[in-house]
């Protein structure tokens, strides 16, 4: 049989006729990739991580723009891991914000008694080596919960371990109003498996998975990315 061959239509980009011939005029393999490392990947890298590390809420908007537009019922955005409270605010005001209080409620859950022990050889920080300590990040649940009921009324704060606070009764709620931004911000490996052991079946479709411990890997539950 004939061998197929896939023809690609050449890059009329003029950045990339630059830099070809850029590569045109430096030596060697070694020379080209020093100059791509230090002037085209090094600046690219720098932007982009000025860009997600300056304010990482933007697809909180987009997520609850798209399902305000586009979903008749009302709908819920759920966090896992609460610690002080900052990002449970910020979501909260983000429904307040795009006038959406009445269709979605904020859930948060935790123990609010900061890390637990591991219990899991994955729980473990495999690249620094740096573990979490039992008990850091501490969350304070009145004091959270006093600020919240003084200004907002569309949210839950469910105290206790995943296993435990994610509960029939709570993801019977999820008939009326499925979640349609996942926040998971729970650091161990064993913390994610309780959550999604518990929920893959109330998953739906174009609901977005947000990873706080993975950067820039955020995804509809179809798999597509987020625009």
């Amino acid at each position: 049989m004939q061998e197929m061959k896939t023809r690609y239509p050449p890059d009329k980009s003029p950045l990339i006729r630059i830099l070809r011939l850029v590569s045109m005029l430096l030596p060697g393999e070694y020379l080209k990739t020093v100059f791509y490392l230090n002037v085209i990947d090094l600046p690219r890298r720098v932007m982009r991580q000025a860009l997600f590390s300056f304010y990482r809420y933007d697809h909180v908007y987009a997520v609850l723009k798209e399902f305000k537009n586009q979903c008749v019922g009302p709908f819920s955005v759920l966090e896992f891991g609460t610690s002080d409270g900052y990002s449970f605010v910020k979501l909260l005001y983000a429904t307040r914000f795009l006038k959406l209080t009445d269709r979605v409620t904020v859930h948060t859950f935790d123990s609010f008694e900061g890390m637990p022990a591991a219990v899991d050889e994955k729980d473990k920080e495999w690249t620094s080596g740096d573990d979490w300590v039992p008990g850091q990040f501490k969350g304070r649940y009145e004091e959270l919960d006093a600020y919240c009921a003084a200004r907002y009324r569309n949210y839950r704060i469910h105290r206790g371990y995943f296993e435990n606070s994610i509960d029939d009764a709570f993801l019977k709620t999820l008939n009326r109003s499925p979640p349609a931004l996942i926040w998971r911000d729970c650091d161990y490996y064993s913390s994610a498996r309780a959550i999604f052991e518990r929920l893959i079946d109330r998953i739906p479709n174009g609901c977005v998975i947000y990873f706080d411990d993975i950067d820039n890997v955020h995804l509809h539950s179809d798999g597509s990315p987020l625009p």
